[in-house]
C-alpha cells in the first residue's frame, strides 16, 4: 500500500511530496499494516517548471504525517525533535530517520486509529 502526502515547510517555504510504504499482515481479524520505507520528494523550481527530486536530507526539519493534514516543524524550535526525520501516526506510530532509510522506531500506541499530530501554534 503507497500514500502520498504534500506538505509545506512554512520556516523554509519548501514543499515536499511524501510517499508512504506500508506492509498488509492479516493479524487475527482485522487487516493491520505495517510501515517499511519512506521516500521524500523536494520540490524545485527551474527555468522549465517545478520538479520534485528524490532527497534524503530535508536538513532541521521533521515532517509529522496523520490522518490529518501534514506539517512540518523545525527540530531546533522544540527541544527532544530528531531532526532529518518524519514523524507518523496512522498505519503505525513512530518516527523514521531519512539520514539511513532503514530506522524506523516505532511505539506501541492504545489504538493508533484515533491519534492524531497537532501542529504548534504561536501563543
Amino acid at each position: 500500500m503507497v500514500t502520498e502526502h504534500l506538505v509545506e515547510s512554512v520556516s523554509t517555504g519548501e514543499r515536499f511530496l511524501v510517499k508512504c510504504y506500508a506492509q498488509g499482515y492479516p493479524w487475527s481479524e482485522k487487516f493491520k499494516y505495517m510501515i517499511r520505507r519512506f521516500m521524500v520528494f523536494r520540490e524545485e523550481e527551474t527555468t522549465h517548471g517545478r520538479y520534485r527530486c528524490y532527497t534524503e536530507d530535508i536538513g532541521d526539519v521533521c515532517i509529522f504525517l496523520s490522518m490529518s493534514e501534514a506539517f512540518c516543524v523545525q527540530a531546533s524550535s522544540c527541544p527532544g525533535l530528531k531532526p532529518n526525520s518524519i514523524y507518523f501516526v496512522g498505519k503505525g506510530f513512530g518516527i523514521y530517520s531519512l539520514a539511513d532509510n532503514k530506522t524506523i522506531h516505532s511505539f506501541k500506541a492504545p489504538s493508533s486509529s484515533g491519534l492524531y499530530w497537532l501542529p504548534p501554534s504561536c501563543i
